[in-house]
């Protein structure tokens, strides 16, 4: 299937990228690259109650059944799920094929949506593809669930269109002939009778989880995987009774998102798509390496952490609290210390691999009223037998709006506002306004200098000292054991 030759011996290669595992964990060939955005409302993709949560879970889950069965009709599987946003990555061998591939794959699952919704659903969704050589490496991460990412600007460049808005609802945003085009869903359907074979194939006489279920995809159980590492269960360090979160049954706590983005991440990728084949095996090399240490930082926390799997060049965490009152305590100041001792441990490392660092964005939201079980609400679908852990909660979505919307520097942290209001007096005066895409003042997020925050925390933990200090009775030194006896000093 692969006309490119393969990479050096150096590269522990899986025979195609179907076989990609953690012990082959990277494949090279040619992919076609198709996102899907789902436009999930705020209520929706934000929620803090449980009920809204199940439903964008549910729409989320829809999609991956609709998305899976298009990837088997296409040759191709599910790469990534980030929240609203599923990336596929359909394999292919002949270049005068990939229009007729892409566009009929995105016609397919155009379909597949609307018989999947009917009436109900998001509020819509929109498309964007392109295609070229691709290097793939599975991600890996605390709870062993898996993306597959890909390093190439095939794959960037559809991902930052979107981000950009260069695509309406119910298109396709494409990069087939070098140049970006937009068509309607509904006439690329028409025109590739997408509808017709639907029908041909039978995807509508049984529901699309039951044919999901003949792929042997089924839904994530974190409670059966019994090789999850001992302590490292979904929550680091607690015996936490996770169940079997679905969009059903979702597994709720409250959490701070933190998400870390690597600088230079698209420059990076495109000067080895360009070099030898040295250069892409010390990419892929060099990303596995970033992926380890993330895995690492998160296992050698003290706090409770949820990894999510990678997305892209994106690192995600949840730092999780059990109670209201947890929470309001945690967020004083834990996300402030994640974020520095982050760039500490990752920062250098990044920039020696040829990158330039992180940029880092912190959310959770205030803290829920009335009867709630969290604001971070968390399910699991597998496909294909990988796991996708995905999460929905206001710290979720305003930690991914916050690259879109601020895009902090990798000296930087962009922190919604809500949140720096809840910070220590020490590091909140450090926060200060910043622009956003549409505004010369952001409305929902304020930024400040690591290395301004790391001085705020020592600070902070001086001043502690010294309370703890005048809090603790004073020692009197005694001369001799003679003196012990004295009877006035029982006057102090």
């Amino acid at each position: 299937m692969n006309p490119n030759p393969p990479l050096k011996s150096q590269l522990v290669e899986a025979s195609s990228y179907r076989s990609i595992s953690s012990a082959t964990p990277y494949w090279y060939g040619n992919l076609i690259h198709v996102y899907l955005e789902l436009k999930l409302d705020l209520e929706l993709e934000g929620a803090e109650g449980v009920q809204n949560a199940k439903k964008a879970q549910k729409y989320i889950r829809r999609a991956a059944e609709a998305a899976q069965v298009t990837c088997e009709v296409f040759n191709g599987q599910v790469l990534e799920i980030h929240g609203r946003t599923l990336h596929l990555g359909l394999e292919y061998s002949d270049h005068r094929k990939v229009e007729h591939q892409m566009k009929g794959a995105s016609g397919l699952l155009h379909v597949l949506l609307q018989r999947s919704y009917l009436s109900g659903g998001p509020a819509g969704w929109r498309m964007a593809a392109d295609h070229g050589t691709t290097l793939t490496i599975e991600s890996m991460g605390l709870h062993e669930d898996t993306s597959l990412v890909s390093l190439s600007p095939a794959a960037n460049f559809p991902a930052k269109q979107l981000g950009r808005g260069e695509v309406s609802l119910w298109e396709l945003g494409s990069n087939l002939h070098g140049e970006w085009e937009c068509e309607d869903l509904e006439e690329i359907a028409a025109r590739y009778k997408s509808h017709e074979y639907a029908d041909q194939k039978s995807l509508v006489s049984a529901s699309l989880y039951e044919r999901l279920l003949e792929h042997r995809a089924e839904v994530f159980n974190f409670s059966s995987r019994a090789e999850i590492r001992s302590g490292l269960q979904l929550i680091q360090c607690q015996a936490a009774p996770v169940g079997e979160p679905t969009d059903e049954n979702p597994y709720s706590c409250y959490a701070v998102v933190v998400s870390m983005d690597l600088d230079k991440f698209t420059a990076r990728v495109g000067k080895a798509a360009l070099g030898t084949l040295e250069d892409k095996r010390k990419l892929a090399e060099d990303f596995l390496e970033i992926m380890k240490r993330a895995e690492a930082f998160a296992a050698s926390r003290s706090e409770a952490f949820i990894q999510f799997p990678f997305a892209g060049d994106n690192a995600i965490f949840a730092i999780t609290a059990e109670t209201t009152k947890d929470y309001e305590i945690m967020k004083r100041v834990t996300p402030i210390e994640v974020a520095v001792d982050w760039e500490k441990e990752n920062g250098d490392s990044a920039r020696s691999a040829g990158f330039d660092g992180w940029g880092q964005v912190a959310a959770g939201g205030p803290v829920p009223h009335g009867n709630t079980k969290g604001n971070l609400h968390i399910a699991g679908i597998r496909l294909s037998g990988r796991r996708f852990l995905i999460g929905i909660g206001p710290g979720m979505r305003y930690a991914r709006e916050g690259f879109v919307q601020v895009d902090p520097s990798s000296t930087q942290l962009a922190m919604f506002r809500k949140d720096v209001t809840d910070l220590h007096e020490f590091l909140r005066e450090v926060f200060e306004p910043c622009p956003s895409r549409n505004a010369d003042v952001s409305a929902n997020y304020k930024v400040a200098e690591l290395a301004d925050l790391q001085r705020a925390l020592v600070k902070l933990e001086t001043e502690k000292q010294k309370a703890v200090a005048a809090l603790t009775p004073a020692k009197i030194q005694l001369t001799s054991s003679a003196v012990i006896h004295r009877p006035y000093l029982s006057d102090f």
